[in-house]
């Protein structure tokens, strides 16, 4: 048993292959070229519009759907008040015209008497009353 322990003690002090190649390869690591005093011009312009032309797109198309719907909406309303415009217009039309065609006929007509026991006397057309 007392091997086996100091065995075990000895391999765990040793320093593993794999742990060491790791740590020395970071050692050696690449270095970036040295400047040679002119460096490229970035173009972000370029960047921009690989990188985000596809979501600009579909944001453009999105406000332009959401325009074209807002613009049709308020037609509908318009058109929905100018029917009902139309229609108040016309009932008041019909209203008035009904209004002067009872009143044309009534003028010959003489009320007798209060407004509360009032009743009509018809004049003859033909008769103009001078009996």
């Amino acid at each position: 048993m007392l091997k086996q322990g100091s065995l075990y003690f000895r391999n765990s002090m040793t320093v593993d292959d794999t742990v060491d190649k790791f740590h020395k390869s970071r050692d050696t690591c690449s270095r970036p070229p040295a400047p040679t005093g002119r460096t490229p011009i970035y173009n972000f312009d370029e960047w921009s519009r690989t990188h985000y032309g596809a979501t600009f797109q579909r944001t453009m198309e999105t406000r332009n759907k959401q325009r074209r719907y807002q613009t049709k909406r308020e037609q509908e309303v318009n058109d929905v008040k100018m029917e009902k415009l139309l229609f108040i217009f016309g009932a008041l039309f019909l209203m008035c015209m009904y209004a002067f065609q009872t009143n044309r006929n009534t003028y010959d007509n003489v009320y007798v008497g209060s407004s509360s026991m009032s009743f009509v006397v018809k004049k003859d057309k033909n008769n103009s009353g001078n009996d």
